[in-house]
């Protein structure tokens, strides 16, 4: 399951960094690893799973638009492979000031998760 978590959080960061602007045409890698995507609560049911995560905007930058989307590999036999399928996260907003908190919400259909 952390490796999952892993993927999943991976994918929304670079989805959130093309997001990012500032004036200049090159963000500074710095900046962009202030940016953070945590998950809050993970709940599972029956029908998939339940996230709430909280994203956290502790560069000097605004955060002119960000969309997350989830979406996990998919287990083979063989190992993992990808899966063509993501949700976008609830919550997402235009421009997060330096220092704010967005809570976000997803949820990831069981079928989804299982080949």
């Amino acid at each position: 399951m952390n490796r999952k978590l892993g993927i999943l959080v991976l994918l929304a960061l670079a989805i959130l960094f093309v997001g990012c602007s500032i004036e200049e045409d090159n963000v500074p890698l710095r900046e962009l690893e202030k940016i953070s995507i945590n998950v809050i609560k993970e709940q599972k049911m029956k029908q998939g799973i339940s996230y709430e995560m909280e994203l956290v905007n502790k560069s000097d930058l605004t955060i002119k638009q960000n969309n997350v989307f989830l979406s996990y590999p998919l287990k083979m036999k063989n190992g993992y492979s990808d899966n063509k399928f993501k949700v976008l996260a609830e919550g997402n907003k235009l421009n997060i000031k330096p220092k704010q908190k967005v809570k976000l919400t997803a949820f990831l259909p069981l079928n989804w998760l299982v080949p």
